[in-house]
């Protein structure tokens, strides 16, 4: 289906294809309203997830719904918005998380959230319902912990970045 993205001004863009085209992904902007993120002229700071919700009915696009978790604050703001032009993007919910989510991903079409906290600890949330169970337990291993994802086995993975004494930087990808 390609990839979606938000700016940090709230626009959702759309880049359709499997894989990018000579190294580059061919993206244009969702039409109709921009994800409500209000910073007061600034680019929203924050972390946003955002999918597809639903299938494409003839030539109308699928809903979307996005994860957003604003900066400093312990809660997750879920918002919808319906697949045509002329769609709003409405706030559907929101939940408080025991720990700060430093990442946040939808699996399973839309129907989880995954919570990604900065010690590395990953819950997980029905999208039917609301209930949050834990996915993988924390433990920090001097790592900083940028996301997850789940598997098609339905198994976790995690994605890390340490960085040795010497300043570099490396990625891990840890599964469980």
């Amino acid at each position: 289906e390609g990839l979606l993205l938000v700016t940090g001004s709230g626009v959702t863009l759309e880049c359709p294809g499997v894989n990018p085209i000579d190294g580059r992904w061919h993206c244009a902007p969702v039409p109709g309203a921009k994800l409500p993120l209000a910073m007061g002229g600034k680019s929203f700071a924050g972390t946003i997830a955002v999918t597809r919700v639903g299938l494409r009915v003839g030539a109308a696009a699928p809903a979307l719904r996005a994860a957003v978790l604003f900066p400093g604050e312990a809660s997750v703001t879920i918002f919808s918005r319906a697949g045509h032009a002329a769609a709003a993007w409405l706030p559907t919910g929101e939940v408080r998380v025991a720990a700060p989510a430093v990442a946040a991903s939808f699996a399973s079409a839309g129907e989880h959230l995954l919570l990604t906290a900065a010690d590395g600890s990953v819950m997980q949330m029905m999208m039917a319902d609301g209930t949050v169970s834990e996915a993988a337990i924390g433990g920090n291993y001097g790592h900083a912990w940028k996301g997850a994802c789940r598997l098609q086995s339905g198994g976790l993975a995690r994605l890390a970045l340490s960085t040795s004494t010497s300043g570099v930087s490396e990625a891990k990808f840890i599964l469980g």
